[in-house]
């Protein structure tokens, strides 16, 4: 009897010890875990921040079991086989997936669940192209008296938000880009039908037969406005065309709000190998933009809204930029074959350059589409793998002031940091991760 009054004791010591460590970790510690999901944020531009809880590798198993006709739990079957072929998401969530839900992530750093607030409909865009027939449905949150649009499955989401909060894009990826401003139920289409008298469809058809006549193999395919990226004051859009390269290559065009006219910015000059892609704004009026060439060479300049083009002048071997912030700041790795080293730098609207901190690595650089920036321009955060551990990553912030690094190796919980995002200029959305039964399984 005394030996269970131990023991139980014992156990009670162990659960209070462990309540104490976890207590001081949430109070003391830089670090908040929000949660076991992989909340994943919803751009917006107005200072709040709502994530929603992203699909983990389990739901995509049982997404693909359900489209599969079979749906199995614990081995016992659970949806007939060939009953259920055409479900759809909408009827998965809360089922066979988790029910969609919206946060807030609050000053304090805890989540508030947020009501599904206004949900609207507008027509397909792309019906008349012989998509399938379905309306795009949206949810509008309010939160802090303030406005976040969201998909209704923002996992897949198709907005591309503007600095401002007030615009939002939506484009099929290839000719047609619709405008969805913040308060409105309904999309603008503010890409042309016709250029140069020439329809969509006739210029494929154009661009198709010269490839052809040139022995050319491979897709011919004609981008109207594709990778449009806002400018920082929300007054303009960039974008890559070719429906003026009908002997190959393409060019830069610039759509204006205040105008709603677009025109060329950077025109191709001489054809099939002249190739370019906008990297992102690097104030109101400049663009970083990178030229591609046959023999794989890319070289970098920025252009002005009024298309004066001047040489970037990075250095290295295969130099690559991992990221372009609106304070001018443009951060690239010196030989992209090898990503061991990251280099910062600065653009003033004099075209001078100024460097602002450089790190040579034993490592090998992770990247992503995240953007590396703080929002002020002050720090910069960026991932690594050890090269005697591949599998691991870790994250530097560094300091742009005092070239000061921070290197966390893992989350307070052991698990290895999956990705990040900066929610402000003093928090980073970290997502940590470990396998369970040859899945990743994300936490906040």
């Amino acid at each position: 009897m005394k030996r269970k009054i131990v023991v139980s004791i014992l156990l009670a010591l162990v659960i209070v010890s462990l309540f104490v460590v976890l207590h001081i970790f949430a109070t003391n510690s830089p670090w908040v875990y929000l949660g076991p999901e992989d909340y994943r944020l919803v751009p917006s531009g107005n200072g709040n921040f709502v994530v929603f809880n992203a699909l983990q590798d389990i739901d995509k198993q049982k997404i693909t079991e359900a489209i599969s006709g079979i749906m199995t739990d614990s081995g016992v079957e659970i949806i007939p086989e060939g009953k259920n072929i055409n479900i759809t998401y909408e009827e998965m969530r809360g089922k066979i997936i988790p029910a969609l839900k919206f946060y807030e992530i609050t000053p304090k750093n805890t989540l508030e669940e947020l009501n599904k607030g206004e949900t609207f409909e507008i027509p397909s865009l792309w019906k008349n192209r012989g998509r399938a027939e379905e309306k795009l449905k949206f949810v509008r949150l309010h939160l802090n008296g303030k406005s976040v649009l969201s998909e209704d499955e923002p996992e897949f989401s198709r907005l591309i938000h503007s600095p401002d909060n007030t615009k939002y894009l939506l484009t099929d990826g290839i000719m047609e880009l619709w405008l969805l401003e913040l308060d409105t139920n309904n999309a603008v289409k503010i890409s042309t039908d016709t250029y140069n008298g020439k329809t969509y469809d006739e210029l494929s058809a154009e661009l198709r037969k010269y490839f052809r006549s040139k022995g050319i193999e491979g897709p011919a395919t004609l981008w109207w406005n594709d990778n449009p990226i806002l400018s920082p004051d929300s007054s303009k859009i960039v974008y890559t065309t070719n429906r003026d390269c009908m002997t190959g290559g393409n060019s830069l065009w610039i759509y204006d709000f205040t105008t709603k006219e677009e025109r060329p910015l950077v025109k191709n000059e001489s054809g099939f190998g002249e190739y370019y892609r906008s990297d992102g704004w690097v104030d109101n009026t400049h663009i970083v933009a990178r030229k591609y060439y046959q023999n794989d060479r890319v070289s970098y300049f920025t252009v002005d809204t009024d298309g004066r083009i001047e040489h970037l002048n990075i250095e290295g071997k295969h130099p690559h930029i991992l990221s372009v912030s609106a304070q001018g700041l443009i951060a690239y790795t010196s030989d992209y074959s090898e990503s061991r080293d990251i280099v910062v730098i600065r653009f003033g609207q004099d075209g001078n350059i100024t460097e602002l901190y450089r790190r040579a690595i034993d490592e090998t650089l992770r990247t992503y589409d995240s953007k590396l920036m703080s929002p002020d321009g002050t720090r910069i955060a960026y991932l690594y793998a050890p090269d005697n551990n591949e599998t691991s990553q870790n994250l530097v912030i560094a300091d742009l002031r005092s070239s000061k690094d921070t290197i966390i190796e893992r989350a307070p919980t052991k698990e290895r940091i999956y990705n990040f995002c900066w929610l402000d200029n003093n928090r980073l959305l970290i997502h940590v991760g470990k396998v369970v039964n040859g899945m990743d399984k994300i936490s906040s």
